[in-house]
């Protein structure tokens, strides 16, 4: 039986109390001096009528809603679960793979519950989504849900998403048909233990990993150059292999990739690599080169092909975007007093082959000796003598130590676009305060005032947050990564006194001192736009490098920093004020695409009340970007707290290609100012679902424990139907229905006052 209930969102006030007694008066006081010949009954109604839509209007303001609560008391639901994510594509235990494992113990289920409960299909990946209940067959097999299994496991978001629909499915339980394999989103435990309905799992696929061999990361500086060879190294690992399995041969091959209309087209092999593979090794790291012949964008796919005893041929391919530039770049390094600092960087400039470097360093008798790739014979005097760079590397040195047609050609090659980075010197008088002084303030990103009481101090290095995401300093693939690799560094000098950096400037690496506490600029590049001058203020980075292989092998982030500063200065200057590009170009299956963007104005300055909106279209092939889209996706950029920097997390994408196009536009009307970017990104199929191979039953019966379930195997499922509860806690349905905010009520106090109107008209008062 239905239970009525009726409640106020604002309760009476003071005045509302007068007002009704009031409004009661002016209802009955209206017939009582009219002098129409009334009978008492019509004089009544009239009476009722006008006090009746005065004390509605009143108990509108009070917002009354009206609740209806009823019981089911038929059939009972029982929601079912369904895995839809990559990991379902893999082997099954009965069946070739773990999807059609899934129809196949749906049917049973059917067959066996479905004359108890009224069954209710959802479909869980990165997000819940409700399925028709059908059986019809495709193949022979049951149709679970549309389109191909895709996607990360996210477990916990899926019951939560559930546990908001509980008053509408039912209340037996949850019967969930997967692998166990969680991969994103928050801990499905926690959520399981605010669940007021028992989990029931049938978990799918084997528990123990097959055989199988897989690319697990591919490592690879996004910038290479035509005509030059760029290294890549693969990370291979080996799982399921028994001891007693021999190693076997197998073949590393990369190729360009793009997507026609019937589907990927890979060209020929432009690096290949032969392997032994031995299924004792675990993992190992192969290296790659590859000579790019063109510039622009491009794909490439990364291939383990022959590993005998390989059950899995998913994870044997990846893909590398590549961001090909037209030539190889030559850099000009300065060096006015050689130590260990110039040493550690000769030798890592030196292994760097996308790069050319050249070097002159000063000798004791004011003299300089060239080293390097076609080193210039003396000191660049011209703006001719330094077109050859893109950028220069300055030293220790002070101004006072070059020739004034030297500082002339450098401020002339700064203005013209290239790249400067000052490295502070120690000694008094030669470090950035004497450029400050030879009038060079207006480029410099940082200003150092030395204290003459106090000399050098050891301070730690950390990145800011916006070293975090910035080229330079984003030393391995994830922003967490990165921040723990520079935690590891060992201090380095840094001169005692007062830093200050120029308005807009972005520090990357600040310097921690202890004492007392404070954080200090280490790295300073100059606002966007400006001319592409940094300052480096410390000595002593030969330390990082010599360290960090002693505590942590195979880790050589000083050699990937340094050779990622020199890219930086080899770059042209970016004038663009709008700037929209994907935190990656390769996006794994499964994973969150993010967006970052960067918006100017016309001095160059932030601009932090924007707005950005990005287009997001799946293509089929390159040549038809601009034609037909199969399907599109629009995010929205909000402020990141960065200056002028905005940022955005798209959920997960299917494979494929994708075209973006960003619109941001700033003010209204008149004022209004809007730009354009696009570019392109790329998902692979391979993800996280195919790290993890095996299935993981113990997921699934910790999500039963936590709610009171039961968890079973393939061959328990007679027991799990078992213990599905033949009780079940009635749902109770309640709905609430706005009055003050209805028509209909509304519709019914005007239907009271024209009663009221017609009445007086038909008696001659209206």
């Amino acid at each position: 039986m239905a239970e009525i209930t009726l409640n106020f969102l604002a309760g009476p006030t003071f005045l509302w109390w007068i007002a009704l007694p009031l409004a009661i008066g002016v209802g009955v006081w209206a017939y009582f001096r009219l002098l129409a010949p009334l009978g008492v009954g019509l004089r009544a109604l009239l009476r009722f009528l006008r006090v009746g839509a005065l004390v509605l209007l009143l108990l509108l303001l009070l917002e009354p809603v009206l609740g209806v609560q009823r019981e089911r008391g038929s059939t009972p639901r029982l929601a079912v679960l369904i895995d839809r994510s990559s990991s379902m594509a893999l082997p099954g235990t009965e069946a070739p793979t773990r999807r059609e494992e899934a129809a196949e113990t749906l049917a049973r289920i059917r067959r066996a519950l479905g004359d108890r409960f009224e069954l209710q299909l959802f479909s869980f990946a990165g997000a819940l989504r409700a399925e028709e209940p059908r059986l019809e067959s495709a193949g022979g097999a049951p149709v679970l849900y549309d389109g191909p299994a895709q996607g990360a496991t996210a477990i916990g978001e899926a019951l939560e998403e559930l546990l908001l629909r509980q008053s509408e499915i039912g209340s037996a339980g949850i019967l969930m048909l997967s692998d166990g394999t969680h991969t994103a989103g928050k801990d499905p435990t926690l959520v399981a233990r605010n669940l007021s309905l028992p989990i029931f799992s049938v978990c799918l696929g084997e528990s123990v990993p097959p055989a199988d061999w897989m690319i697990r990361q591919v490592k690879s500086h996004p910038l290479a150059y035509a005509g030059e060879p760029t290294a890549l190294r693969a990370v291979l690992e080996s799982s399921g292999a028994t001891s007693d399995e021999t190693s076997t041969s197998a073949a590393l091959r990369l190729r360009p990739v793009r997507f026609g209309s019937g589907g990927i087209e890979r060209g020929a092999p432009v690096a290949e690599q032969a392997v032994r593979l031995s299924p004792s090794a675990g993992e190992r790291e192969v290296s790659l080169e590859l000579t790019p012949r063109g510039p622009g964008l491009q794909l490439y796919e990364l291939a383990l092909e022959g590993p005998g005893g390989d059950e899995i041929a998913i994870n044997n391919r990846r893909w590398v975007a590549l961001e090909v530039r037209e030539k190889k770049t030559r850099l000009l390094y300065l060096e006015g007093e050689p130590d260990w600092d110039f040493t550690f960087l000769r030798r890592v400039f030196d292994a760097d082959t996308t790069l050319s470097y050249a070097y002159l360093v000063r000798q004791t008798d004011g003299s300089y000796r060239a080293y390097g790739d076609d080193p210039p014979a003396s000191l660049p005097r011209s703006a001719a003598d330094l077109a050859p760079y893109a950028g220069v590397i300055l030293g220790r040195l002070a101004p006072q130590m070059l020739p004034e047609a030297t500082r002339t050609a450098l401020e002339a090659f700064v203005g013209g676009g290239g790249g400067l980075l000052f490295l502070d010197a120690p000694r008094a008088g030669a470090g950035i305060e004497a450029w400050h002084r030879a009038g060079w303030g207006r480029w410099l990103p940082l200003l150092v005032a030395p204290s003459r009481r106090h000399g050098f101090e050891l301070r730690a290095t950390r990145p800011t947050m916006t070293g975090l995401t910035h080229e330079i300093t984003l030393v391995a693939d994830a922003p967490a990564e990165a921040e723990a690799l520079w935690r590891q560094l060992p201090p380095i000098w840094t001169r005692a006194g007062r830093y200050e950096r120029s308005p807009g400037a972005t520090v990357l690496l600040q310097a921690i001192g202890s004492q007392p506490p404070v954080e200090i600029p280490l790295l300073t590049l100059p606002p966007p736009g400006s001319p592409r001058v940094a300052v480096l203020a410390g000595r002593g980075f030969w330390r990082w490098d010599f360290v960090m292989r002693s505590i942590s092998e195979g880790t050589n982030l000083a050699p990937e920093f340094w050779r990622r500063m020199a890219r930086w200065l080899s770059e042209p200057l970016a004038r663009e004020r709008f700037v929209v590009h994907p935190m990656r170009r390769v996006f794994q299956d499964g994973e969150p695409v993010v967006f970052h963007a960067q918006m100017r104005d016309a001095d160059f300055d932030p601009v932090g009340e924007g707005r950005i909106r990005v287009r997001i279209e799946a293509q089929h092939d390159d040549a038809s970007l601009s034609a037909g889209e199969r399907s599109a996706t629009e995010l929205t950029l909000y402020p990141d707290g960065s200056r002028g920097g905005y940022s955005g997390t798209l959920h997960a994408l299917p494979p494929g290609t994708y075209r973006y196009r960003a619109a941001g536009h700033v003010g209204h009307g008149a004022d209004r100012e809007a730009w354009r970017d696009e570019g392109r990104f790329w998902v692979e199929p391979m993800g996280a679902e195919y790290l993890r191979l095996a299935s993981s039953p113990r997921t699934l019966e910790t999500l039963a424990e936590a709610s009171g379930g039961y968890a079973a195997q393939l061959q328990d499922l007679p027991e799990l139907i078992r213990r599905v509860p033949r009780d079940y806690r009635r749902a109770r349905l309640v709905h609430h229905f706005e009055l003050w905010n209805h028509w209909s009520l509304f519709a019914f106090v005007l239907a009271i006052l024209s009663i009221e109107w017609v009445v007086r008209r038909r008696q001659g008062l209206a």
